[in-house]
């Protein structure tokens, strides 16, 4: 049986997004809407969100040159998360590993996989000028990457990966 995906979850917390819109401000409080999903009532002390009936350790953790960078404490294994999940049919917001979340590329195929890379490579070559220059370009950048991808498929076709 295959385990449900991040990609399914309706409501996420992401605490970069919500520092972001300062929800993680001592004393920030309001209500959070998770698209088609719950809405829920939330409120921050100095290191905690008050997020319903549940209540979200906030951790910092040192990045380098960068300061201090904010995370969460998941409820269920206190490990520092970015994210915590709610799954349809779930009461509390835990992360990824608590929840048995997998990510949707952990179920593709070798086929599927050669796929998702071909249009990662083009997405990071930007949308095409439509001038001949351009299209050179793209084409001498695209060649390793596509070679790559090929040769991975070859070996799929001959039994091997």
């Amino acid at each position: 049986m295959e385990r449900r995906t991040v990609e399914e979850v309706g409501a996420i917390l992401d605490v970069g997004e919500l520092g972001r819109r300062g929800a993680l401000a001592f004393g920030a409080n309001g209500t959070l809407a998770f698209g088609d999903g719950p809405t829920v009532d939330f409120q921050t002390d100095r290191d905690h969100l008050h997020l319903g009936g549940q209540v979200i350790n906030i951790a910092s953790v040192a990045c380098g040159c960068f300061g201090v960078r904010a995370c969460w404490r998941c409820p269920g294994c206190q490990q520092r998360a970015r994210r915590l999940y709610l799954p349809p049919g779930e009461t509390q917001f835990l992360c990824r590993a608590c929840h048995g979340l997998a990510y949707a590329s952990q179920h593709e195929g070798p086929g599927d996989r050669a796929v998702r890379k071909a249009g990662k490579a083009l997405d990071r070559l930007g949308p095409p000028d439509g001038s001949v220059r351009d299209m050179g370009r793209r084409l001498r950048a695209m060649r390793p990457i596509f070679q790559a991808i090929l040769a991975e498929l070859g070996g799929i076709e001959q039994g091997g990966r």
